[in-house]
């Protein structure tokens, strides 16, 4: 997934400096999530509002459980309307 917001030559910029700064020391996401903003940034990789924080992309993924679930319904006009739950197992899926 970072692979593909950040594009291959800045996810390579921001692990590498991730791994040359905490070579010798001890590191947590979040300083990971720093490396990769900072590689981001200097890339102008755009976010959705401004310039990309991968900090603020990727902390639901490092502290929530599950993942989303889309779920697409089509009105016999053809309008689409998108409702979105936590995945819940077996429980989420269409019938």
């Amino acid at each position: 997934m970072l692979n593909d917001v950040l594009g291959e030559e800045v996810l390579w910029d921001g692990l590498s400096s991730y791994l040359s700064r905490y070579a010798n020391g001890n590191a947590d996401h979040k300083d990971l999530w720093k490396c990769l903003t900072d590689a981001s940034m200097k890339a102008n990789v755009p976010g959705w509002c401004g310039p990309l924080n991968v900090t603020e992309m990727m902390d639901p993924y490092s502290h929530k459980t599950g993942f989303p679930v889309v779920n697409v319904h089509m009105d016999k006009e053809g309008r689409l309307t998108l409702t979105q739950e936590p995945f819940r197992g077996s429980s989420n899926h269409p019938k």
